[in-house]
């Protein structure tokens, strides 16, 4: 049974949750809560830690407004600063439960950035993206969903290099049609990284793409 003290920091953020209007103050106090759990759990287990997880992020699920982005982003570049290289899995057994909370937290505000296309995290994404491990495949994922131009080719230049890899091209729109086939049609490319490139036309969506793929299997 959680004490009372415990009692009352799950009560506030389930209060929270029920806010029509989050502040940007609210979410960085929900990350540094976040972040104690760190410390915090140490030798309490799963039971101590993923309930305020559970409960911040759905505290958090409704920041996409663009007023929200700036607090969310900074909380990214604290993690950005923090994480580890190949940090490890909460399900490898040799994961500490700071590592658990690590990624877990970490995952949250990932998967938020991306979810309401928060180009003012993009920098601290691109980081992330950059220290291996579920955080980075998770970084790449937001990446690809907020879909900035730029982006698009260290994407192209990923898959030139390594075929099997699972980025998501969607983000990026119709546009990736024409740059995709730009990069084709160049004589040098080998014949892996060609079918490897033309496999991600699919990820294209939208009325634009469709016709533009119809054109392309004519």
């Amino acid at each position: 049974k959680a004490a009372p003290d415990e009692q009352s920091e799950l009560s506030a953020l389930d209060e929270l949750a029920k806010l029509e209007d989050i502040s940007g103050d609210d979410i960085l106090a929900i990350g540094a809560s976040m972040k104690a759990l760190e410390t915090r759990s140490k030798g309490k287990g799963e039971d101590f830690f993923r309930p305020r997880l559970k409960r911040a992020a759905k505290a958090l699920e409704r920041c996409t407004r663009e007023k929200d982005k700036t607090p969310i982003a900074e909380l990214l570049e604290r993690e950005s600063d923090d994480l580890t290289r190949n940090l490890v899995s909460p399900f490898d057994d040799k994961a500490s439960e700071g590592d658990a909370v690590r990624v877990s937290r970490v995952a949250i505000l990932i998967e938020l950035a991306g979810k309401s296309k928060n180009k003012a995290a993009l920098p601290a994404l691109r980081r992330i993206s950059k220290k291996g491990g579920i955080p980075a495949d998770l970084a790449q994922k937001a990446i690809g969903q907020i879909g900035e131009p730029e982006d698009l080719d260290a994407f192209i230049d990923e898959v030139k290099h390594n075929q099997r890899s699972r980025l998501d091209f969607s983000g990026f729109g119709p546009g990736i049609i024409d740059r995709i086939m730009r990069e084709v049609d160049n004589q040098k490319l080998d014949d892996s990284a060609r079918a490897a490139l033309i496999a991600r036309l699919g990820q294209a969506t939208g009325p634009d793409a469709t016709g533009k793929l119809r054109e392309l299997t004519r």
